[in-house]
């Protein structure tokens, strides 16, 4: 304290502010609380987004799988004996056959990606308001000088 009096006038006046300062109770079991719901809302958003990624995986192995088949129908069709109008028909038919599975593939995929999105958005915006409601409390635990 001795040193203190020997301060310039500058730093004493800082000095004086942060005696002055009241800092809030540093309250561990709440810090460690907060970390452990925070850290389970990453492992549930990591969950979500392995378990969409899996279903993405399927749907796409399953798209895949028929579009080999589809393939394979086609080859041995145009190889076919057919008139060449009835081949041409056909493949008018397979083309918008094939545009309507792929525009139906795609929402389907967009679908799985859009629910994944928002279940891990909720569990976002939940603890989002859990933490303001912590911080409310604490905010008024400390102004009423509770520890």
């Amino acid at each position: 304290m001795a040193s203190e009096k020997n301060l310039p006038p500058m730093f004493e006046k800082l000095s004086n502010s942060f005696k002055q300062a009241k800092v809030p109770s540093f309250h561990m079991e709440r810090l460690l609380s907060s970390f452990q719901k925070n850290m389970a809302l990453i492992a549930s958003a990591q969950k979500t987004l392995a378990e969409a990624t899996q279903n993405l995986v399927n749907i796409q192995t399953q798209h895949a799988q028929k579009i080999i088949q589809q393939w394979d129908e086609e080859m041995k069709s145009s190889l076919s004996k057919v008139a060449q109008e009835e081949k041409t028909a056909h493949q008018a038919e397979t083309i918008k056959k094939t545009i309507d599975e792929m525009t139906a593939h795609l929402r389907e995929v967009n679908s799985v990606i859009a629910k994944s999105n928002q279940q891990i958005m909720e569990s976002c915006q939940a603890r989002m308001k859990e933490v303001m409601e912590e911080s409310s409390e604490l905010i008024k635990k400390t102004q009423k000088g509770d520890k």
